[in-house]
């Protein structure tokens, strides 16, 4: 070891400017993270599950309604993405889906036998070349999956009042139908 002490050194300073010349020719990207925390319904009976199947799964339900084709291109438009490359809009989408990743976390309570994925909190990361592209991109996805889950929970409540002004109705019409008897 000691005779070829030189040419070890010198091999390791080789390949140390090698992989420094390699680093940075490489373009820059840059990952941010957005991050969601996910709440469950103030109250709710622990005996059952949702109907839904839980957090986890609204929430896959609006990430696949964010990447279809005419949302990804929404957000090609919106913050000129690769504006700079002549390739077409599906290779764009493609690009963008790929550069645009969904990982929520679990919650720390213990899952009940039967119940779905409940989740703590969501993050949405993006790659890009610039670094606030990568954070307002990464937001903007964010700011979707909050609109998407507003929009279900209206939809919900309104399904609920709708319900419930039925069966007043009919309860009312029963007690009519009582009090004529």
């Amino acid at each position: 070891v000691l005779r070829l002490r030189w040419l070890i050194m010198a091999v390791a300073v080789i390949g140390t400017l090698f992989g420094a010349v390699y680093a940075k020719s490489r373009p820059d990207t840059y990952e941010t993270a957005a991050v969601i925390q996910v709440e469950g319904a103030a109250v709710q009976d622990p005996n059952t599950a949702p109907a839904d199947g839980g957090s986890a799964a609204t929430l896959q339900i609006i990430e696949q309604r964010l990447t279809t084709r005419e949302n990804l291109a929404a957000v090609i438009e919106r913050h000129g993405l690769y504006a700079d490359m002549p390739i077409s809009l599906d290779r764009k989408i493609q690009l963008l889906r790929s550069s645009v990743s969904f990982q929520g976390v679990d919650s720390a309570a213990g899952q009940v036998y039967g119940q779905g994925r409940t989740l703590s909190a969501l993050l949405v990361y993006a790659r890009m070349g610039d670094a606030e592209l990568a954070a307002r991109v990464a937001n903007d996805f964010a700011q979707g999956i909050l609109d998407q889950s507003a929009a279900n929970q209206r939809s919900r409540a309104d399904q609920n009042i709708v319900f419930f002004q039925q069966e007043a109705d009919r309860i009312g019409q029963q007690i009519a139908a009582v009090e004529a008897e």
